[in-house]
């Protein structure tokens, strides 16, 4: 019953992050922490009130000629008296995000961080020893900054995706998500540049492609992905560019493919209109052009001129939709830009072919935003900021 009441948090945690659970995750989370609460007020009973305190004996950490350090956690009066708090408190805030958040695409998130909060403090004020109350407070500020840092790796959401996810595993109908916002905001970027959302039957998948120059910043495309389960975990294949479309410049390029998800239909419906890529709505762009999603799009399609400002190519779009675009930086991030147009027309279609160029007088602004989330090789592109 001891054991039980610890892992059960844990065993939450991992239902709300399993995909595979779809929409039932949160209340299947809820419902361990439920069972873990009644055996907190009856532990609590037992433990507190008769003064009965229990030791688990598990095992040994280390055990090597004169250092033992065991596994085992004590639970007496005061550890029982933590425990109350800890877990009832957690169970009335999942029980009241059940509704709160019901309409949240990252609910899921929450809830599993939540539940390895729980899971790491039960740890912390119930180990024996030293070493097992920092294993404790380390993990429990790990699920501290997963909440706030928009890239930071939660591993045990990672494990259990790779293993959910996994092509061999699931049927694209049955990768729903919910998808994670820093997730979310890096398909964003990438389909504001070259990035491509291929439709196949009824689900979509995600097509990105770089030259062998920009492996560094691929590399960190693709982790970001593969740790989530979202793609193979094996790094692209090196492939030939087709060398008359590609004239003077790299001829070897890195061509990622995530996953199918039926799930994408939504993000697909923004950017694509009888088959052609368009500007999503400003609505769109207030939940998902973050500072990472500049970052994407930037170090994939921006460039910098020497002495002067930076430009990012949006090749894909009208002037009136690049206007958009440029408008929304104004506004929301204080950049002074301007519209040019490339050159030529992109496939020869002359309403299509522009970038905005960000000034030299905003680049400090510019670069203190997207700068914490760029691959170090691309540094270059910021023009010395």
């Amino acid at each position: 019953m001891y054991l039980t009441l610890i892992l059960l948090p844990l065993l939450s945690s991992l239902i709300a992050s399993n995909r595979k659970c779809g929409k039932k995750a949160p209340l299947l989370s809820v419902i361990c922490l439920t069972f873990s609460s009644i055996l907190t007020l009856l532990i609590f009973y037992e433990v507190g009130i008769n003064n009965s305190p229990v030791i688990l004996k598990l095992g040994n950490w280390i055990d090597f000629n004169l250092i033992l350090i065991e596994f085992n956690f004590r639970i007496d009066s005061l550890t029982v008296c933590m425990f109350l708090p800890i877990v009832l408190i957690s169970n009335l805030i999942q029980l009241y995000s059940l509704e709160y958040l019901g309409h949240d695409p990252y609910k899921t998130r929450f809830f599993s961080l939540l539940s390895l909060f729980s899971f790491t403090m039960l740890f912390l004020v119930s180990g024996e020893n030293l070493l097992m109350i920092i294993v404790g407070w380390e993990g429990e500020q790990l699920c501290l900054k997963s909440f706030n840092n928009p890239i930071f790796d939660t591993y045990y959401i990672s494990f259990v995706n790779l293993y959910y996810l996994e092509s061999s595993k699931l049927k694209s109908t049955q990768r729903i998500g919910p998808h994670n916002i820093d997730v979310l905001c890096v398909i964003f970027g990438g389909l504001l540049g070259d990035g491509h959302l291929e439709k196949r039957g009824d689900s979509y998948r995600l097509k990105f492609t770089q030259s062998n120059i920009n492996v560094e910043f691929l590399t960190w495309f693709w982790k970001i992905f593969s740790s989530r389960g979202y793609c193979n975990v094996n790094f692209p294949k090196l492939t030939r560019r087709n060398p008359s479309k590609y004239r003077n410049r790299a001829t070897f390029e890195y061509n990622l493919n995530s996953y199918s998800f039926k799930s994408f239909k939504w993000i697909h419906e923004e950017f694509y209109k009888d088959g052609v890529k368009v500007m999503p709505s400003t609505s769109f762009m207030l939940q998902y052009l973050s500072p990472l999603a500049l970052a994407v799009l930037f170090q994939s399609d921006g460039s910098a001129i020497k002495g002067s400002g930076v430009r990012i190519a949006l090749n894909n779009f009208t002037k009136s939709e690049v206007q958009i675009f440029a408008d929304f930086l104004k506004i929301h991030y204080n950049l002074k830009t301007s519209i040019q147009i490339l050159g030529k027309p992109v496939s020869g279609d002359p309403s299509r072919g522009y970038i905005v160029y960000i000034y030299k007088e905003s680049l400090p602004i510019f670069s203190n935003l997207i700068k914490p989330y760029m691959v170090e090789s691309m540094y270059f592109k910021l023009n010395g900021y």
